[in-house]
């Protein structure tokens, strides 16, 4: 197979799992593959039995951007996900990252600058790649994110920065560089589920630039370009109940507590339960005083 777009995932599996995995492959990559256009490899170290290379191999963009849709929005593939991360000591690192129809697509991606009384969210940028390693090293912003690896390397970042522009013509909503004073400090974006005409909201935060208000402005930024220019019908978040400074977030910009997933996340072999906050467009239009900000 002639793969233009590879991804190699460096993984260690628990070695009381390794049998579970085994049989997990032998179920999973068949219905990975049942589309076509794709192939995954696993190859195991010589050296330790327990760590190991997954290759998947996309024969052309198309494939790769209708994977990116289905991982999102298929049931099934979404609970193999969770299978997957449940048998391995650790998250998994982006070993290298083959694109080769990288130059046809636009870079950075097209969008709109939005503006608030103290943060530009712009577009990120290829040169933005050390920036966000410096930031994302920190074990404290995998713990609170659902997909962050810990440790953080350029390749994952990389892989990220150049997943944006195909999260855009794959009309998955946009993913925007948090900048003060053109400082680069975090991340904020929709997860955009057209078919429902829903969004998830997403962020993170460089540590050094916590309790400044920094997540408030920008998410209520992101509320107001998902209603008024997506015209998006609902927009969703959670966060872990161990991070309540999320859930503080999104009261201050109006969101609705809906309900406790309980253990919903497994993250760095702990269970999480994740608090769901949500607003209906029809709820954002009609006037309702916002949690004060102390």
């Amino acid at each position: 197979m002639n793969a233009p777009i590879e991804l190699h995932l460096g993984v260690r599996v628990r070695p009381e799992n390794q049998p579970a995995f085994e049989t997990f492959l032998r179920e999973a990559i068949p219905v990975y593959e049942q589309n076509g256009g794709m192939r995954v490899r696993v190859i195991k170290s010589l050296a330790d039995p327990c760590h190991m290379l997954e290759i998947i191999e996309y024969a052309d963009r198309a494939t790769f951007d209708a994977d990116q849709v289905r991982v999102q929005t298929d049931p099934v593939l979404r609970a193999l996900l969770q299978r997957w991360h449940a048998l391995l000591d650790g998250p998994p690192t982006v070993v290298s990252w083959i694109d080769s129809t990288a130059a046809c697509a636009p870079w950075p991606p097209e969008l709109p600058l939005l503006r608030t009384r103290r943060l530009l969210l712009r577009a990120f940028q290829e040169a933005d790649v050390d920036r966000v390693v410096e930031l994302c090293a920190d074990a404290e912003i995998a713990r609170n994110t659902l997909f962050t690896p810990h440790p953080y390397t350029r390749d994952a970042a990389l892989a990220w920065l150049h997943s944006h522009h195909r999260a855009m013509r794959a009309s998955r909503g946009p993913t925007y560089a948090i900048t003060v004073d053109d400082e680069l400090v975090g991340a904020i974006g929709l997860g955009v589920d057209a078919a429902h005409n829903r969004a998830e909201l997403g962020y993170w935060i460089g540590k050094k630039h916590w309790n400044r208000g920094i997540a408030s402005e920008a998410a209520a930024a992101m509320l107001e370009h998902g209603f008024s220019t997506l015209n998006l019908g609902r927009i969703f978040a959670g966060h872990y109940l161990a991070n309540p400074a999320s859930g503080k977030v999104l009261r201050r910009i109006g969101m609705l507590h809906e309900g406790t997933f309980r253990r919903h996340v497994l993250r760095f072999g702990v269970w999480h339960d994740v608090e769901m906050y949500a607003l209906l467009k029809t709820d954002w239009l009609a006037p309702r005083p916002a949690e004060s900000a102390s």
